[in-house]
């Protein structure tokens, strides 16, 4: 029976809800109004508050920066991006096998990728480094 705990292997079944509502929202009000960068836009825009720090959503270059990345990703390709997610395996049993120095990066404020499920990454990988930035959240290397 599948439980509301996020793992590494993919979303817990309200993110799953949540990922199949972007994409009924891109495929069919989106294409309706103006698809394309507009679409991928309000989608972004939309996203936001998962992406970013809440403290950080105020910061005007760091917002249009995101929101342009939505504007660079077709609605196919965006709407690939989320069945991908949605679909992926669980990679947890592989990570015993990555033998390479790694870090984890997460920020504190990650609401897609909280820190628990962060440290359960590094604590799978041979000698991983966990580093936690602090009021940061999803997008850590254009939020820092």
């Amino acid at each position: 029976m599948a439980t509301e705990r996020q793992t590494l292997s993919g979303d817990t079944i309200q993110s799953m809800l949540g990922r199949s509502a972007f994409i009924r929202f891109l495929n069919l009000e989106v294409v309706s109004v103006d698809a394309g960068r507009e679409g991928t836009r309000a989608a972004q825009q939309q996203l936001l508050p998962v992406l970013i720090h809440t403290d950080r959503l105020q910061d005007k270059p760091l917002v249009e920066a995101v929101l342009r990345m939505g504007e660079d990703t077709s609605v196919q390709g965006f709407t690939n991006q989320q069945t991908a997610l949605m679909g992926r395996p669980d990679s947890r049993p592989q990570l015993p096998r990555i033998k390479c120095p790694t870090l984890v990066l997460v920020g504190r404020g990650d609401a897609l990728t909280p820190l628990e499920l962060s440290q359960e990454m590094a604590n799978g990988i041979p000698n991983a480094k966990l580093e936690i930035i602090a009021d940061c959240g999803h997008l850590s290397t254009m939020e820092r």
